[in-house]
């Protein structure tokens, strides 16, 4: 219970597939864990974050299973989903352990919600496609009336609306806007960052990189096969092994209309490939929820 001083004890349930940590280099629901558990611990509160156990929050972890699964989905096999499920319920355990709310931003526990004793709020951070479907579950999707379902977006809550979800509430994601640095000098590239894939679009910022004669840099967690195919044939340069990406990119001879790839970055990484492009390239091929790259 909340004490004399109304610092309230809240959980945050993550997904299982990557640690909750600082340096996270992919994750974006990851990353809002993260920045929310850090908030309530700088606020005073008891911040409790359930997640796998290689994860370092600023509150005090509640350890599920004893590794993050990945975010490879397209191997996603037997083993990850007897982890998934032994995420779950631990999840449910750790949520009936006398918390004052119990935020969950992992959303296959939809259909256990019920289980919860806890006031629950469930942020839905995908989009519907990913999500339970109503007309396979009816009497679910009818039950969201009385759940606190909240969505990154007007444009994601529609999408769930109309696919016969209730969702109560909208909370876009945020960031700390103080930790990212202005820059006026601009350096000649434009930056495409995120999860590099077929549906994100990063084959659309090469094209718009060599139409219009610009170096173009790539970051970001890559889907091997699509990378291979669509994206290694005009890579100019590889500076993945690099650990200061955007030093290493300066100090490339003849630099001129070249495609750049970076690999993974951490926020230290990231921030300063932010502050020096001319611009961000994020051609999405899907109605994106809230890609948190975008407000970055």
């Amino acid at each position: 219970m909340a004490d004399k001083n109304n610092r309230l004890n809240i959980a945050q349930i993550s997904p299982p597939f990557i640690p909750i940590k600082e340096d996270i280099t992919y994750g974006g629901i990851e990353r809002i864990v993260w920045h929310l558990d850090r908030a309530y611990t700088e606020e005073g509160h008891k911040s409790f974050v359930v997640a796998p156990a290689d994860s370092s929050p600023s509150g005090v972890l509640k350890p599920t299973i004893k590794d993050s699964i990945g975010a490879d989905f397209t191997n996603f096999g037997r083993d990850e989903v007897f982890l998934r499920l032994e995420h779950l319920a631990k999840s449910i355990e750790y949520a009936n352990s006398g918390y004052d709310v119990v935020h969950s931003h992992d959303d296959n526990l939809l259909a256990f919600l019920d289980q919860i004793n806890a006031p629950v709020l469930l942020t839905l951070h995908s989009p519907n496609r990913d999500f339970w479907q109503a007309n396979k579950h009816t009497e679910l999707a009818q039950r969201t009336e009385q759940y606190n379902l909240v969505s990154v977006s007007n444009a994601l809550r529609e999408q769930y609306k109309k696919n016969g979800f209730h969702v109560r509430f909208v909370v876009h994601n945020g960031l700390d806007v103080n930790s990212f640095k202005f820059r006026d000098k601009k350096e000649n590239y434009i930056l495409s960052l995120g999860l590099i894939t077929e549906c994100k679009g990063t084959h659309l910022a090469i094209q718009v990189a060599e139409k219009i004669g610009i170096d173009l840099i790539i970051a970001g967690t890559k889907d091997d096969d699509y990378f291979e195919r669509e994206i290694r044939p005009h890579i100019t340069h590889d500076l993945s092994q690099e650990e200061n990406k955007l030093e290493s990119y300066l100090h490339l001879q003849g630099r001129n209309s070249g495609v750049v790839y970076v690999g993974q970055v951490n926020d230290s990484q990231k921030k300063p490939l932010y502050a020096s492009a001319m611009c961000f390239l994020h051609p999405t091929l899907f109605e994106d929820p809230f890609p948190t790259v975008v407000i970055e």
